[in-house]
């Protein structure tokens, strides 16, 4: 009877084992990823060396789209991530921060503000996957989805601890490209390479959008969940003697309107606060050949930024 128990208990334990790991396996195939996006380079992140960074750069694509962080650790010796993610709110820049700083001690955080006006709006699954499908569980990371689910718990744990069970209706659109991503991905080292950048290839020219002079300006006004995390990194910076330059990196689809009224919004904050979009002459941005497209710079434009900003970083890292 013993020996029959023992039997029925490794059988249990097997299946359970043998389910844990389909599921996994499972879960690992239908979580969305996109090659050369940052479901494809936050990962890197997670293998730099303790405390190594003197820059951590935080934002949208318009971030490491615009900041080669390789080209200031490779040559200028300034150890740099782009730590960041496609289409990323303000608040989750926040949690980005929060996650970064379990292991990094930079001495200068980079912060670009393209998504400064942008309220708490439901974020769609893509948006959802680049943020956090490549980032560890964590509270922090639980805490910043049950803000996106309006405090909807169900939700949040699925996201958070079982993606699988959120993204599976995606089964319907797997195909080979799928499990030869993941597979790709598996090991594959970022922090050598990019280090958090993507570096387009492709050039589109663009035009300056002319601008609207009758826009009214309380339509750009700052929600307040961004001042609310927009200060929480920089009380956390000032307690840790990190410094914080925010930037706005070349777009030509923002108006002069909205561009006066970051200004507006930082010396009002006393924030520390650079608009790259002054600056075209200087950095001898070229409207025909260094942008991916209208509000992504390629790898032509980004290393003109890079380099410009080469002394200004010098500068706060001294």
């Amino acid at each position: 009877m013993k020996k029959r128990v023992i039997k029925i208990i490794i059988k249990v334990i097997s299946f359970i084992i043998a389910f844990a790991a389909v599921f996994l396996v499972l879960q690992e195939i239908l979580v969305p990823r996109f090659y050369n996006d940052s479901t494809g380079i936050v990962n890197g992140f997670y293998e730099l060396e303790d405390n190594e960074l003197d820059v951590l750069c935080l934002g949208s694509s318009q971030m490491f789209c615009s900041i080669d962080a390789s080209l200031l650790t490779e040559k200028y010796g300034i150890n740099t991530y782009d730590f960041g993610a496609s289409d990323q709110p303000v608040f989750v820049t926040k949690y980005y921060y929060e996650e970064a700083m379990k292991t990094q001690s930079p001495k200068l955080v980079l912060i670009e503000v393209t998504k400064l006006f942008n309220d708490l709006l439901p974020m769609d699954d893509s948006a959802i996957a680049w943020s956090f499908t490549p980032t560890k569980v964590s509270d922090e990371k639980f805490q910043s989805l049950l803000s996106i689910f309006k405090g909807d718990t169900t939700e949040a744990v699925k996201y958070c601890y079982f993606p699988g069970i959120a993204y599976h209706n995606r089964w319907t659109s797997l195909s080979v490209e799928n499990f030869s991503l993941l597979y790709s991905l598996q090991g594959k080292s970022t922090v050598n390479t990019s280090r958090g950048c993507i570096l387009h290839d492709e050039i589109t020219p663009v035009v300056i959008s002319e601008d609207n002079e009758s826009m009214d300006k309380e339509s750009f006004s700052v929600p307040d969940e961004n001042i609310i995390s927009i200060k929480s990194i920089v009380d956390s910076c000032s307690n840790n003697g990190t410094k914080v330059l925010f930037f706005k990196s070349p777009n030509v689809n923002w108006t002069k309107n909205r561009l006066s009224y970051v200004k507006a919004f930082m010396d009002e904050n006393e924030l520390e606060y650079i608009d790259l979009n002054d600056y075209y002459n200087e950095i001898d941005i070229d409207f025909n050949q260094d942008f991916y497209d209208s509000a992504h710079l390629n790898k032509y434009g980004a290393e003109k930024i890079t380099e410009y900003l080469v002394p200004i970083l010098k500068e706060y890292l001294s």
